[in-house]
């Protein structure tokens, strides 16, 4: 027998969320307050945003969700022989004399039992997305609007603004680590290893590799040292003291601290423009 079964969950954290904040008079009337509007968390096209990236490309994707998928496979087995005589007694009697027969009834039995099950479970966060923010006060209204995110980060990177004329003001954010590769992310290369060997204190790494100046690296897991420079495929590593490294072969050169220092969130400008129509 075999049997299979999935699930699919899906959570979100809307729930404890503000909706929206108020400021009422004596009258009861609403003088101040702000509405906080989110994205909807439900559905196929759920926490779809325009994301922008470095090379300044735009394109639609999916930020604040996380997937979980757990398989539980399993199998069970039991198999059973048993064989045996089962005696029959069936007296008769030949005159006054009780005469015993005794008939011999074998048996033999076989039995094989196999289950297997696979189970699916997969549980889907979602991340509630603010879309816009809507302040009123004193009789005014201004509303704020996401644009567009951070294709990296999810940081927002593009809001626009409408006054109490109701005119459009784009405010774009400019993320230091599309400028600088000392702040982009450490994913890129944190634990990375590269064998190679050492001669003068540089190392040939091969044109695949990933490493970028600042990178900390032990050397076998011994010797820590430093990325100074990049030629090409080759990288030059220096001690604590700021010499190159002793030559060495085949040594395992791995990245324990990357000079990526993921300053995701730090800018280094920002453009405010205003539509006039």
């Amino acid at each position: 027998m075999t049997t299979s079964q999935g699930y699919a969950i899906e959570l979100n954290d809307m729930h404890g969320k503000e909706k929206s904040k108020a400021v009422y008079n004596e009258t009861g009337t609403k003088i101040s307050g702000i509405e906080y509007k989110y994205k909807s968390v439900y559905g196929s096209s759920a926490n779809q945003v325009p994301l922008i990236l470095s090379d300044g490309n735009i394109s639609q994707g999916v930020i604040g969700t996380d997937y979980s998928i757990v398989v539980d496979q399993r199998e069970a087995r039991n198999k059973t022989k048993g064989a045996g005589v089962n005696l029959n007694n069936d007296n008769f009697f030949i005159g006054p004399i009780p005469v015993p027969a005794f008939v011999p009834l074998p048996f033999f039995s076989s039995e094989k039992i196999r289950y297997r099950s696979v189970v699916v479970n997969k549980i889907i966060h979602r991340a509630g997305i603010l879309s816009s923010t809507i302040a009123y006060d004193l009789g005014s209204t201004v509303e704020t609007r996401n644009l567009a995110w951070d294709g990296i980060t999810g940081e927002v990177l593009a809001t626009q603004t409408f006054n109490e004329f109701e005119d459009p003001i784009y405010n774009f954010n400019y993320p230091a680590h599309w400028a600088y590769k000392g702040m982009q992310n450490a994913y890129k290369n944190i634990n990375a290893g590269y064998q190679a060997t050492i001669s003068g204190g540089n190392a040939y790494v091969g044109s695949g590799h990933v490493f970028t100046e600042g990178d900390e690296v032990s050397l076998d897991g011994s010797t820590k040292a430093w990325v100074k420079a990049i030629t090409g495929s080759t990288i030059q590593l220096i001690g604590f003291g700021g010499n190159p490294v002793v030559d060495a072969t085949d040594v395992q050169i791995k990245i324990m601290r990357s000079g990526h220092r993921n300053k995701a969130a730090t800018s280094i400008g920002s453009f405010v423009s205003w539509l006039i129509r």
